[in-house]
Parts: C-alpha cells; sequence; structure tokens
C-alpha cells in the first residue's frame, strides 16, 4: 500500500484524480452493497473519504514538476552569498527563496515580497542567515 501512496504523490495532480475516482468508486459499490444487503462493508465510506481528501489536496497542490510533498533540506548559503551579504551596504533586501540581494522590498526573480528580509543590522543579517538554512 505504502508504493500505492508514493505513486500517487510522485504523480501529483493525475494521482490526485485517480485517488478521487477510486473514492467515488469506494462510495459508488457501499451504496449498491446498502441497497442489496443493507450496509455491510462498513469500511468502504471510511476509505472513499480518506481516498477523496487524499486526492483533492493533490488536485490543488500536487505539483508534477516537484514530484512529491517529501521534505528537501535546504543548502546552506554559498561563500559567494555570504561575502555578499556582509559588504553590500545596509539597509537591504534578502530574498530567502531566491537568495537574491535587492535595493528594495520585492524580488527580482520571483516578484514576491513575502520572502524578502529587510537587513538593517547585524542582528537582521543573523535571522537572515538562520532562515536561509
Amino acid at each position: 500500500m505504502s508504493g500505492f501512496v508514493d505513486w500517487l504523490l510522485a504523480s501529483g495532480r493525475p494521482g490526485g484524480a485517480l485517488a478521487v475516482l477510486l473514492a467515488l468508486v469506494c462510495f459508488g459499490v457501499t451504496a449498491v452493497d446498502f441497497e442489496m444487503n443493507g450496509g455491510f462493508f462498513l469500511i468502504l465510506p471510511v476509505i472513499g473519504v480518506i481516498l477523496l481528501m487524499f486526492g483533492a489536496v493533490l488536485l490543488v497542490h500536487g505539483n508534477p514538476q516537484s514530484g512529491d510533498f517529501r521534505f528537501k533540506e535546504a543548502e546552506p548559503p554559498s561563500e559567494a552569498l555570504m561575502a555578499a551579504l556582509n559588504e553590500t551596504p545596509r539597509p537591504f533586501y534578502l530574498c530567502t527563496k531566491c537568495r537574491i540581494i535587492g535595493d528594495v522590498g520585492l524580488c527580482s526573480r520571483c516578484k514576491k515580497g513575502l520572502d524578502c528580509l529587510e537587513i538593517r543590522d547585524d542582528e537582521d543579517l543573523r535571522l537572515a542567515l538562520l532562515a536561509l538554512g
């Protein structure tokens, strides 16, 4: 079963669609079972709800390019970035996602300000280094 879950995670949105389809099959079998036998297979609705929730999350957040939801360890900052952080006149901004130094609170690569930290003093620099990993 773990291999099937890993395969669903690795396939991203198509895996989410398959999980939703399997949930609908579980609900259909449950409905037919309820009409024929009075609800003998009680675990099928539970499996259907789990598959439906899992599939919905994959349909919304599944990214086939990244392939999975497994945690990836952040790389430590390079020596060139460390030198640039120490030499750049303050205040400046650092995008922790793209690792780019800029003079405005908006990253020039990802065009987002959410991951940009303003570096005004050594304490801000220490926190930025911790955010980089």
